[in-house]
């Protein structure tokens, strides 16, 4: 489950759900009970989903109350490492766009280590400093741009850009954008940066990254 698009748009109902994962309707809650993670580990907490509509819009707002332990040995050993992924986010749904909004602050991913004493801690920020938006104005082309944000304060951020957005054929056979522009950029606080763009171009799976042209596939 990919958690930054939980949207149960119009869930009356919840079956064939993971073994470990629960849904209550209304203001919707995922609740995952010891449910394995994708990197091993274990997931247990809520995701509470509430609906407000407004004219056109349906703005989903999504609070993460989520803890991520590895599997505790057989022998009992306390796990060395603990994520807690907490906040909140809105998901705005129209017609024909969607837009994920992250402010500054309002969602972290912490990581906790607990070989040491007393246990290191780290908590990254999540942010979206230009709202992720994907536009299917035009079905036949399907775009996203905005600004994806991940900050460790005082240590280093990482942010992806995507501009001008990244548009895919919805009419064609091509899995990847054919036009479009995404950069990664990391700074630290100690001064040291480093960016990498990749251009898509019509021909599906051609890429520029830096100054070396690939080609993807289909």
């Amino acid at each position: 489950m990919d958690l930054e698009l939980v949207r149960p748009d119009n869930l009356t109902g919840a079956s064939g759900l993971p073994t470990g994962v629960n849904a209550s309707l209304g203001a919707t809650t995922l609740t995952f009970t010891n449910r394995k993670s994708a990197n091993g580990g274990v997931i247990n907490g809520t995701i509470m989903v509430a609906p407000v509509v407004s004219g056109g819009t349906t703005t989903f707002t999504e609070t993460f109350d989520l803890t991520v332990t590895p599997a505790v040995p057989v022998n009992g050993v306390t796990p060395a490492w603990t994520w807690f992924y907490r906040g909140v986010q809105t998901f705005a749904v129209t017609t024909t766009h969607a837009t994920l909004t992250i402010a500054p602050g309002a969602l972290t991913a912490t990581y906790t280590d607990n070989t040491v004493n007393p246990p290191g801690v780290k908590a990254y920020q999540i942010s979206t400093p230009t709202p992720m938006t994907m536009d299917w104005t035009n079905t036949s082309a399907i775009s996203l741009a905005g600004e994806y944000q991940v900050s460790l304060p005082a240590v280093e951020t990482v942010s992806v850009t995507i501009q001008p957005a990244l548009v895919w054929n919805a009419n064609g056979s091509c899995s990847y954008p054919t036009s479009g522009t995404l950069t990664l950029d990391l700074v630290s606080a100690v001064g040291v940066s480093a960016s990498i763009t990749v251009v898509f171009s019509p021909t599906c799976g051609a890429v520029t990254i830096g100054v070396a042209n690939l080609n993807l596939g289909q």
